[in-house]
């Protein structure tokens, strides 16, 4: 899913916080700007008992992870491709 907020487009959503640190180093080593949302398990929990959803989220390796914070990496919309590129040999 991309969801583009002005001229950021969401990259990646993990529950890693290893990974996420990973994705964002590399990404820096090749010039590409990030920024990461951190979506806490408390502050999650308590929108979905609001929203009547259920706590359990999907992580970017298709695991269900009930209790485990987000992390959502944002690119330039220009350097989103290229990002994507870069992820996959990762």
């Amino acid at each position: 899913m991309v969801f583009t907020f002005l001229k950021w487009s969401e990259l990646i959503i993990t529950c890693s916080r290893d990974q996420q640190m990973k994705i964002c180093n590399t990404l820096n080593h090749h010039n590409i700007q990030t920024k990461t949302k951190i979506y806490t398990t408390r502050n999650r929990l308590s929108r979905n008992v609001i929203y009547g959803a259920n706590a359990m989220t999907v992580n970017s390796s298709n695991i269900i992870s009930p209790l485990s914070d987000q992390y959502r990496i944002y690119v330039k919309k220009t350097d989103l491709e290229l990002a994507k590129h870069i992820i996959r040999h990762l």
